[in-house]
């Protein structure tokens, strides 16, 4: 997901806590989420697909194949073979924030 889209989401959720929370629009956004116990979009998207792979990879044969070719070929991490600029995979994205866990 592009930064743009993220960015959206973001405002939308945080107006969204606010006005459901009755706070005032000014609020810190660590604060409203502290408050209203849930974890930004972003956050949640990553934890909801390791868990959607994790549960995949034993039950579906495509997800699993797919997964280990990623891993056999790195280099296609990056989007090597891409004519556009590269873009980094769902997968690429979710293994550089385990490295950093």
């Amino acid at each position: 997901m592009c930064e743009t889209n993220k960015n959206v989401l973001e405002r939308i959720q945080l107006k969204g806590l606010k006005y459901a929370l009755n706070l005032a629009q000014t609020t810190n956004s660590e604060k409203v989420y502290k408050e209203a116990k849930i974890d930004k979009i972003v956050d949640r998207s990553k934890t909801q697909t390791k868990k959607y792979l994790n549960k995949a990879m034993i039950t579906n044969s495509l997800i699993q194949n797919f997964v280990e070719d990623y891993n056999n070929h790195e280099e296609l991490d990056e989007g090597a073979l891409c004519k556009k600029p590269q873009r980094k995979t769902i997968l690429s994205v979710l293994k550089s924030d385990e490295a950093t866990v």
